[in-house]
């Protein structure tokens, strides 16, 4: 139950700080270049769409299970191919950000839009590479509070750096 509460609590810091993060960039950027970030942002959400396949999901329950059975074999498979997806859905995306300043382009004429949106998929990628292993790795380890600071820093480091 504990555990439930401090994931809940860490839920409700992300959402603050993303909603508070939203509210001042609309601030800071004024309307035509607030527009200009949303146009980038939800161009990156599309090319990033690969990165939230669910395999985190998939995997933390299987790993789960291997781990509780101490079952080393399995485990290792498990991880070799939660490597191999998030490297597969990375390299998808990161097309995708190379083609993003043509799409940017073409659908908004403005290729600015498509270097930030490149910008933001990499920053994506990065995140996706590094945070996965390590969230899942805590998860199954039941270190919830380290996975749930981990998770906070993660949203910060990617809404921060979208600030600069």
């Amino acid at each position: 139950m504990r555990q439930t509460a401090t994931l809940q609590a860490g839920s409700l810091i992300g959402n603050f700080t993303q909603a508070l993060i939203g509210v001042l960039m609309a601030r800071l950027l004024q309307p035509e270049r607030f527009g200009i970030y949303v146009l980038a942002m939800s161009l990156a959400a599309l090319l990033s769409i690969f990165l939230t396949s669910g395999a985190q999901d998939a995997v933390s329950s299987l790993l789960g299970v291997s781990y509780a059975q101490e079952d080393k074999f399995e485990i290792s498979q498990i991880l070799a191919f939660f490597i191999k997806i998030t490297f597969l859905t990375g390299l998808l995306s990161l097309a995708g950000a190379l083609l993003a300043p043509l799409i940017a382009d073409t659908f908004y004429h403005n290729k600015t839009v498509g270097l930030y949106a490149s910008l933001v998929v990499a920053a994506a990628v990065i995140s996706s590479s590094l945070f996965s292993l390590s969230t899942v790795t805590l998860q199954i380890a039941g270190k919830i509070k380290m996975m749930m600071v981990l998770g906070v820093v993660d949203q910060i480091l990617r809404w921060g750096l979208s600030l600069a």
